[in-house]
């Protein structure tokens, strides 16, 4: 006997599995797996004859034999893994739909760590490979994520190490300094009669950056040496203390610390 509307209801699961199985008509290259998840072996043969007298395109489905460790029955349905994959798994999660009603579908290929809405996955194709070529395992995919991170990370440090080197210069704007330029975390500095380079380790609002330093006021060191009367000499209003292993660039008026090591 044909299913009717809703004959389906509360037996088959939300969840439907992508690409977890190996197929029995080809590779896995060549041949995507979705997987339902049903409550009894009889629900699952009903599912099984509703798909195949269906009209989505498919190479083969079947009932698991025995109910897995939660256990549920499986009824598998093989698909050429083409570009009109995506539009075929659409296509049979809604026509299943007329015996189970509306579901708010989560899926999970072999791709993914954890289930997403199907409305999700299916505009993010990428977790379901969608032509033989595109077919990857696991480690290659993670592996690729961690390089487009990697990439993403360092474009957003140099992009911050941009704006960070905009705002040290407009802060050494107060200086006397002729010249000043900053390259590869060096800060170039050029007064009227003597040059000097520093190597960068923050810059910021003076509290906040000698705190997460872990350096203090109380721990200035002797100023008075030649280097330090040439650094200041340059400076001019500004000046220069060292605290500790740092020479800690300031302005009297100003919130902002610079902190430099000795090249």
């Amino acid at each position: 006997m044909s299913l009717r509307s809703g004959d389906l209801v509360d037996t088959v699961l939300r969840k439907v599995s992508v690409d977890e199985f190996t197929p029995k008509t080809g590779t896995p290259e060549e041949v995507a797996v979705v997987g339902f998840y049903v409550t009894e072996n009889s629900v699952g043969q009903d599912l099984y004859r509703f798909i195949n007298n269906g009209v989505v395109e498919f190479r083969d489905v079947e009932v698991s034999p025995n109910p897995d460790l939660d256990n549920y029955y499986m009824v598998f349905v093989e698909m050429d893994r083409n570009e009109q994959l995506i539009e075929n798994i659409n296509k049979l999660l809604t026509d299943v739909e007329n015996v189970t009603e509306a579901m708010v579908w989560e899926v999970k290929s072999y791709l993914m760590d954890d289930y997403q809405p199907w409305c999700e996955v299916k505009c993010n194709s990428g977790y379901i490979p969608q032509s033989p070529s595109a077919y990857v395992t696991k480690e290659v995919f993670d592996e690729g994520l961690q390089q487009m991170e990697n990439a993403r990370l360092e474009e957003e440090l140099m992009r911050e190490a941009e704006d960070n080197s905009s705002r040290i210069l407009k802060f050494l704007e107060h200086s006397d300094l002729s010249e000043v330029g900053i390259t590869d975390g060096v800060v170039h500095l050029r007064g009227r009669s003597d040059v000097a380079s520093l190597s960068i380790v923050n810059f910021g609002e003076s509290k906040a950056i000698m705190s997460e330093l872990g350096i203090s006021e109380s721990a200035i060191g002797d100023s008075t040496s030649w280097e330090h009367r040439r650094f200041n000499a340059m400076l001019g209003e500004m000046k220069a203390v060292p605290i500790r292993e740092y020479l800690v660039l300031f302005h009297p008026q100003l919130s902002e610390v610079l902190v430099t090591k000795q090249c």
